[in-house]
């Protein structure tokens, strides 16, 4: 990995989690429990592998892995609080 796409990698993870964080996603992602959230980023991350393939580059999946992995992260903080008291997401 040279520099520059590190460099890119941070600073898209810093965008994505600004998103995630200020809630400023579709309300469909935002509604969902945390299983459909959790299908919906692994089915993002295999589209994101799929276009990959085809367009032959490492660059996308990446970023689609990021994006849907800051939003599981960000729905199991916001519900990590109903885990510990055993309550049904």
């Amino acid at each position: 990995m040279k520099i520059y796409e590190f460099v890119i990698y941070t600073i898209f993870f810093l965008v994505s989690q600004i998103i995630v964080e200020k809630e400023l996603l579709p309300k469909y992602l935002t509604n969902k429990n945390l299983f459909k959230t959790s299908l919906i980023g692994v089915g993002f991350m295999l589209v994101g592998a799929i276009i990959g393939v085809f367009l032959k580059t490492r660059f996308i999946p990446i970023l689609f892995t990021i994006l849907s992995s800051s939003l599981m992260a960000w729905k199991f903080r916001k519900n990590a609080d109903d885990f510990e008291r055993g309550a049904k997401i």
